[in-house]
């Protein structure tokens, strides 16, 4: 079992803020970690106050994925007063080596057909074959 990080915009769904992007493919592999046994942490600049991180949470409950977080971690307090959570990993379109790909808006988000393989290689899911989404 795994902790990861995971943000939503060129993520999750499409680059739309503030509203909810279409779809790039993530469903299927966020639901497989969770179904093995992988914590999801969600980690994004959404906001509270404007409503855009309720908007963020909806998508995951709608589309039938446990968080087990967000925008924190409950459970460190016994060894860290720090604000950065633990995780052993993090999805973001940000981060240097996520495979990406163009999205229908002419957006870069994560390669979620790429990202699955990555992911049964570090043994966090099963190898599934995931429908080419373009």
């Amino acid at each position: 079992m795994a902790r990861i990080l995971i943000d939503f915009d060129g993520t999750c769904v499409e680059h739309r803020y503030p509203k909810v992007g279409g779809d790039i493919g993530a469903v299927p592999v966020l639901r497989a970690l969770v179904d093995a046994g992988n914590q999801l942490i969600l980690y994004t600049m959404r906001d509270s106050e404007n409503g855009t991180l309720d908007q963020a949470i909806r998508w995951f409950c709608d589309n039938g994925i446990k968080l087990s977080g967000t925008q924190q971690m409950f459970g460190n307090e016994s060894w860290t007063n720090s604000k950065k959570i633990h995780a052993d990993y993090c999805i973001d379109d940000r981060n240097i080596g996520t495979p990406m790909r163009v999205d229908s808006g002419g957006q870069l988000c994560v390669d979620w057909n790429k990202m699955a393989a990555l992911l049964a290689h570090e043994g966090l899911i099963n190898h599934v074959d995931y429908e080419e989404r373009i």
